[in-house]
Formats: C-alpha cells, structure tokens, sequence
C-alpha cells in the first residue's frame, strides 16, 4: 500500500505578490493631470463668461459646467495625490475636446445662426482644446499595472518634468485667458486706472 505525501509551503515563506491595476502613476504625470485639468476649467470660465454675456445661456452653462468639473477634477488629484477615477476624466475630458473643436471646425456657419454673437474659433478655444486633450492623455496614463505595495519614485527628474509642466500649462493657460473678454479688459500688469495726474 502506498501513500502519497503532500508538501505543504514552509511556514513564513513569503508569498508571491500578484500584480494589480492601481490607479497611480509617476508623480510627474499625476501633477500634470492637476495643473492641466485646473488650466482647462480656469479657461472654460472664462469662455463660459464671454458666452453668458453674449446671451448664449446654454453655451454658458455647458461651458461653466465643464469648467466646474475640471477644477474639481484637479482638486481631487491634488488631495489625493493619484488621479481619481482616470478613465472617466479622460473620457469626458477627450470627448468635450472633440465636441469643442467641432463646434467650430465643423460646423461654423450653423453656430453662428444659433448664436450670432459667437466669435470664431481664437486662442483661447485652441488653449481649452489642448488643455481638456492633455487631461485626458494624462489621465489615461495614469493607469497602470504595478506590484501590489510599489510607489511610485521621485526625485531630481520628477521635480524637474512638474517644473517644466508648470511652465508649459501656465503658457498655454495665460494665452488663452488673454484672448477671452475678460482678458482683453483686464488692466495690464503695473499700470494702474486711475488716469492721468493733472
């Protein structure tokens, strides 16, 4: 009669971790989601602002609300230090991208009957467009397979890649401020409105 032994794992022996989908990313593409999203939703206000002027109410609060919902996007990343619910900020980041630049691409002539005070398309569209596209690239980058217990590292080169997105978001974000209404009444930087002396 034989019988047949079975061998149990030593006791202690560590286990194999199995990897899982986290949402996280490199510290550097989790700031730029923050900076991108909070530039996108600073210039959809201010375009949102220049269309309720304009009487083009449900522009505006399309508009506004997008904004809202990037600022909140933002916000959330930044208290939270990983970009919270990535694949749907980029879908609807992506998706109002390409209804906004349709809007003007596509179909201009139709726009402007439904709102004769819409201006064509100018830097501050192109801004909120690159803005909402490198959102939503983003956010969709920062989903990855990584060990179970893994952070993710810094260092010299992460400050420097949130250094260098800071500045290209700020670029694009004051360009695009600037072309909107409110922009081009804003008083420009170390003058005053006060007039002249006598």
């Amino acid at each position: 009669m034989t019988t047949t032994a079975t061998l149990s794992p030593a006791r202690g022996a560590p286990e194999a971790q199995p990897a899982q989908r986290l949402r996280t990313g490199a510290p550097a593409m989790v700031g730029w989601q923050a900076l991108s999203a909070l530039g996108a939703g600073l210039v959809a206000f201010a375009c949102g602002a220049e269309l309720a002027s304009s009487s083009a109410m449900l522009a505006a609060v399309a508009t506004l609300a997008l904004g809202a919902g990037a600022v909140c996007s933002a916000l959330a990343t930044l208290a939270t230090g990983r970009v919270v619910r990535p694949r749907t900020v980029a879908g609807l980041a992506a998706g109002s991208a390409a209804v906004w630049a349709a809007a003007y691409a596509l179909a201009p002539g139709a726009l402007l009957v439904l709102v004769p005070s819409a201006t064509l398309p100018g830097s501050d569209d192109a801004a909120a467009i690159a803005l909402l596209l490198l959102t939503a690239w983003c956010s969709a980058r920062s989903v990855r397979h990584v060990p179970r217990g893994a952070r993710p590292a810094g260092g010299p080169r992460t400050l420097a890649a949130l250094t260098i997105g800071a500045l290209l978001v700020a670029a694009v974000t004051t360009a695009g401020l600037a072309a909107t209404d409110a922009g081009e009444l804003a008083v420009p930087h170390g003058h005053t409105d006060h007039g002249g002396h006598g």
